[in-house]
């Protein structure tokens, strides 16, 4: 049985785009479950992987290196800093620093693919979230509360447009039902 890559497009009716979105979402919230409470450091390949990108950065304040790119100290902490409190009550530095080092190998992935967004589209989808905002919220204070500059804020959306991309384009989710669900 051949699967059929589903990807959206502007004319997909808006209830399909959000049904795909959300089994995205409901994907990405998996790959962050299994992130956060697979045992990963006790197997010998994850204190493989763990020594290698950590090994280089010992006495320094990098805490993770992907594929060459740096994870700072500082970055974590202002990512952590960043969550709401609700948020800093599930997932401790650690899980962070996991699906920072996941959000980055897809980032990488999807930059080797190529994978980018205009400015002009990257302009058109900034003023629609702008506009979605309440009343009052300027994007400035948005950042602003999440330990964020507006540029710091702004290319945290565009990374995340980018996945986004990559992932519509090479996640093909298929529906299974309950008992299949269970057999997995």
């Amino acid at each position: 049985m051949e699967e059929q890559k589903v990807t959206i497009n502007e004319e997909m009716p808006i209830k399909k785009r959000q049904i795909k979105w959300n089994r995205v979402l409901i994907l990405l919230l998996l790959i962050i479950i299994v992130i956060a409470f697979v045992p990963f450091e006790s197997s010998s390949l994850g204190k493989k992987f763990l020594s290698s990108i950590t090994a280089s950065a010992i006495g320094s304040n990098i805490v993770a290196i992907v594929k060459k790119e740096k994870i700072t100290k500082e970055q974590l902490e202002k990512e952590y800093n960043g969550l709401s409190p609700d948020f800093r009550n599930v997932f401790t530095k650690e899980t962070l620093l996991r699906q920072l080092i996941a959000d980055r190998l897809i980032l990488q992935e999807a930059k080797n693919e190529n994978i980018e967004v205009s400015d002009e589209e990257f302009s058109q989808i900034l003023d629609q979230a702008v506009s979605g905002l309440p009343q009052g919220i300027t994007l400035e204070q948005l950042a602003e509360n999440q330990g964020f500059s507006l540029d710091e804020f702004k290319v945290k959306i565009m990374e995340q447009l980018i996945v986004k991309r990559y992932l519509d384009k090479n996640v093909v989710v298929k529906n299974v039902g309950l008992d299949e669900a269970n057999a997995f």
